[in-house]
Parts: structure tokens; sequence; C-alpha cells
């Protein structure tokens, strides 16, 4: 099955005083090619986007997520990767 996103962007950054390293992904949904049941197109779309975000990071890991548009921005605090899910987003959407 294709890809549900698209990767704009692609940032690596260290973090010294964590002893971290992070990654910024800029991604774009893609529109559904089956408009019939958008919000489960949105979560399955949320749900490849993070296993491809999160395919190299350890069970230990923690993450971060801002979602945005020009006019609005939704962000996550801090939590392990294991706790990252698409429900855990539209629950706060």
């Amino acid at each position: 099955m294709a890809r549900r996103f698209e990767i704009d962007c692609t940032i690596t950054k260290q973090y010294r005083q964590y002893n971290a390293i992070g990654a910024q992904l800029t991604a774009r949904l893609l529109a559904p090619a089956d408009k019939s049941d958008p919000v489960g197109q949105f979560l399955a779309s949320l749900k490849d986007l993070f296993e491809y975000a999160l395919q190299d990071m350890s069970d230990s890991g923690m993450v971060r997520i801002k979602i945005q548009n020009p006019v609005n921005r939704l962000g996550f605090s801090l939590r392990n990767k294991y706790q990252l899910f698409g429900e855990a987003v539209w629950s706060v959407l």
C-alpha cells in the first residue's frame, strides 16, 4: 500500500545537555482517495507516519509532536515512544 503522507524535510540535531539526538520531520498528510471515512483515513495516516518516524528509535526514546497549519498549532508534551498513537492525537483534537 502506498504511503498516506509525504516527507518534506528532515532535520537532525544534537542536544548535548541531554546527551541525545533529535530528529524533526516536516510531513504532509495526503488527501484520502476514498472520502467516505475521513476520520479513519486521518488515524491511518497518523499511524503510518508514526511508524515511519519511530522505526529506528529505541523503546525508551522520548517524543514530542507539533501539528500545525497556517492557522492553528497543536503540541504534545514530551512522552515515551509507546504512548504515541493516532487515537491519542485524535482525542486532543
